[in-house]
């Protein structure tokens, strides 16, 4: 297993280094690699179309937009969100270390964004029939949740890129200039949000894309399996 980390880049050259890796994985000259990065502001539009009762997408004049090949529908990438891309092996089950397929891999990513808000005393779940990760109030109701991470992964020849987006500071302005994954923006919130909103200003020292870039290191390497 190796991490990798590409520190803030342009979307556009993250894509190009991530399908060199998918061929370098595709043909075993590299082992599971997790590339963590940041980029400059883009939203992406994955191939997914809006299901009933989720909103449209409207693209918004001053940020560019980029069509891409994983699932999912619209998502923002900027400043204060920590992305993970991870370029594994998910198939023969003798030549992976996820051999629980695609949606268990999903669970996964899901898993390591909630326990990563364990360590900042954030409760956090995932929602059935939904990607992604969400903190507030768990009740039945899904408006009184709000979405802090997005998945979208693609997959060929049995290896995964594209990943997952873990908003720590991105603040919430931008989401309300699109309709971020088919919802309305006023549901994203970040990281620094919360525990402003908790008073749990201790933590919010440590809010840092370094950080957390090693606290998913070490949480991963301890604890999460497929």
């Amino acid at each position: 297993m190796n991490f990798v980390d590409w520190g803030r880049i342009d979307y556009s050259e993250a894509l190009i280094k991530q399908k060199e890796l998918l061929k370098q994985r595709q043909e075993n000259l590299i082992e599971d690699t997790f590339v963590f990065c940041e980029h400059p502001a883009v939203i992406t539009l994955g191939r997914g179309k809006p299901k009933p009762g989720e909103l449209p997408f409207f693209a918004p004049p001053h940020i560019p937009t980029v069509n891409v090949e994983r699932g999912g529908l619209a998502t923002y990438h900027g400043p204060g969100q920590l992305v993970c891309y991870p370029i594994v092996r998910l198939a023969p089950k003798n030549e992976t270390n996820f051999p629980g397929g695609i949606v268990c891999f999903i669970r996964l990513l899901e898993n390591w964004m909630i326990n990563v808000l364990k360590k900042y005393d954030v409760p956090a779940w995932s929602i059935d029939g939904k990607t992604g990760v969400w903190v507030g109030e768990k009740v039945g109701d899904k408006s009184s949740s709000r979405k802090i991470a997005s998945i979208g992964v693609a997959v060929s020849h049995w290896v995964t890129y594209h990943g997952l987006a873990f908003n720590f500071e991105t603040g919430k302005n931008i989401w309300t200039s699109f309709n971020p994954c088919g919802l309305a923006g006023d549901l994203m919130t970040d990281l620094k949000s919360e525990l402003t909103l908790n008073s749990q200003l201790k933590n919010l020292e440590k809010l840092s894309y370094e950080k957390l870039k090693l606290e998913f290191i070490e949480i991963f390497s301890s604890s999460i399996t497929c």
